[in-house]
């Protein structure tokens, strides 16, 4: 039954299925890259990538697939896609913090690694690419471990809607992709058609999972620009009211106490300035001047509704503080009780029974 079976045959479909792969999710991503930094760092990635499957047609060319050399300069050209793809999973974790001039340094040094095995000609060259290469994913994970972190404290601390804006999928991403470059490491030391039908399915089924779950992602970076415009700003000191923040006072109050959009657990300051007709930043900055930020000054409302709710609220009635949070505008009952906490000095369970007595 398998006879005139071969790896080879396989080896050639597997090429071919993940080149389309590639090249269908480039026009994919293509109308998408400008939503945010996340994609378009994804989509430069995965157009590289693309690339890189596209000029290994060359080896259907006789003189090249017997070439020791061609193989050997292939896999360098291979590992300069890395920086692309560390970059993305920077910006996945600290919004707005990689720029131009930083992949173009990074990228340097895996492009260099070219010239210098055209010249030498040697094997440790490219041993020494892979060794960079795997250090520099290293690095790449232990700092989205950290800015994960950082991301999560503040998605914690200031935001009540978590759901599809939290980044501890890029960590998984990111370890995975190091396996994903061991794989590769292992699938072609030395090149055999089963390595390479092995690695072409991982690569399909890796890149699958990581375009949807970047699809599936909302970037929050109102959030991040607006907790560190609040450290810059902390002890800048009380400022006369122009007739823009008076407008800005007037606005904001409307929407906080006739309106109540806190109650929007997905209430981001984009929509809070459409509500206002105003512009974002001069919300943002006219909140950071009064020592807060946009998520403390919408979860103070919304603790004030909590407190309302429950004070007016008879023992015999008793409502759930799950419900109590979820009609003040939190979706999250850790942020609930974090911020209850916070604000009122204690939790919302003896604010509760203080109540009762």
């Amino acid at each position: 039954m398998l006879e005139g079976f071969s790896f080879e045959s396989v080896a050639h479909y597997t090429r071919g299925l993940a080149t389309m792969f590639f090249i269908m999710q480039v026009a994919s991503i293509y109308s998408l890259r400008k939503r945010d930094r996340m994609t378009y760092f994804l989509f430069i990635a995965i157009s590289y990538i693309t690339l890189c499957y596209i000029k290994d047609a060359g080896f259907l060319f006789t003189p090249w697939m017997e070439s020791r050399f061609m193989e050997d300069l292939v896999s360098i050209i291979d590992m300069t896609c890395a920086p692309f793809v560390c970059a993305y999973f920077y910006e996945a974790t600290s919004p707005g913090v990689i720029k131009g001039r930083h992949l173009l340094l990074l990228y340097l040094p895996f492009a260099a690694f070219i010239p210098i095995f055209c010249i030498f000609q040697d094997i440790l060259v490219v041993y020494a690419a892979a060794l960079f290469t795997v250090i520099v994913g290293i690095t790449t994970l232990a700092l989205t471990l950290r800015n994960a972190a950082r991301y999560g404290k503040c998605l914690n601390d200031n935001y009540s809607y978590t759901k599809d804006i939290g980044v501890r999928w890029t960590v998984q991403c990111a370890f995975v992709y190091i396996l994903w470059f061991l794989v590769y490491s292992l699938c072609f030391s030395p090149t055999t058609w089963f390595g390479e039908a092995v690695f072409d399915i991982a690569s399909i089924i890796f890149w699958s999972a990581l375009c949807l779950l970047t699809q599936r992602h909302r970037v929050i970076t109102e959030m991040m620009q607006d907790v560190s415009a609040k450290d810059d700003m902390a002890d800048a000191g009380d400022k006369t009211l122009s007739s823009r923040d008076a407008f800005i006072a007037s606005a904001l109050e409307d929407c906080m106490t006739r309106k109540k959009l806190f109650l929007n657990p997905r209430l981001t300051i984009t929509d809070l300035a459409h509500e206002m007709g105003s512009n974002k930043s001069y919300i943002s900055d006219y909140i950071n001047r009064h020592g807060k930020t946009f998520y403390d000054l919408i979860n103070e409302y919304r603790i004030a509704e909590a407190c309302h709710i429950i004070d007016t609220n008879n023992t015999y009635s008793k409502i759930p503080l799950s419900e109590v949070a979820a009609r003040s505008g939190f979706n999250s009952m850790s942020s609930f009780n974090r911020y209850f906490s916070k604000i009122k000095g204690v939790s919302p369970g003896n604010y509760t029974r203080q109540k009762e007595q």
